[in-house]
């Protein structure tokens, strides 16, 4: 869908912050929220001894499900329609990918905010999607004081 804004959302202030930019947006302009949620990858041979891949699945939907909560609720409170994806990957390649499988109009993401040494140090998904989505990129800064909260 052209008329859709992808929403990274990792449970964290920042993704939140980035959440609530995107619903101005898409107000504004009758664009679909999509919601994604990344999960690493964690079926691995060790995995597989003791996990099936049910069980491993299951595991990362409940992930995703804790990380989505605080949006999820905070957007049916207000009755407001969204759609939630999961992909299991790398978040940079995922987010990126799903924006082009839709024809994404726009990514909002959050920015922790950690500066460029330290993004480069622990890697900045933020920044990392900035380079590699094929459409724009906002990034959202939020509030550091009600982040650290």
């Amino acid at each position: 869908m052209k008329n859709s804004i992808i929403v990274p959302v990792d449970g964290s202030p920042h993704s939140f912050f980035a959440m609530t930019e995107a619903l101005d947006l898409s107000k504004r302009l009758e664009m679909n929220i999509v919601l994604v949620n990344v999960q690493h990858q964690i079926e691995t041979l060790h995995t597989k001894m003791f996990f099936s891949s049910s069980d491993v699945n299951e595991y990362q939907n409940q992930l995703a499900t804790e990380a989505l909560k605080e949006v999820t609720d905070f957007l049916d409170k207000q009755q407001i329609s969204y759609e939630k994806v999961v992909r299991i990957g790398y978040p940079i390649h995922e987010i990126c990918k799903e924006a082009e499988e839709r024809g994404a109009k726009y990514i909002i993401i959050g920015s922790r905010g950690r500066g460029p040494l330290r993004g480069q140090m622990f890697g900045s998904v933020s920044l990392g999607v900035l380079h590699e989505a094929n459409c724009p990129v906002l990034v959202v800064k939020g509030d550091k004081d009600k982040a650290n909260a």
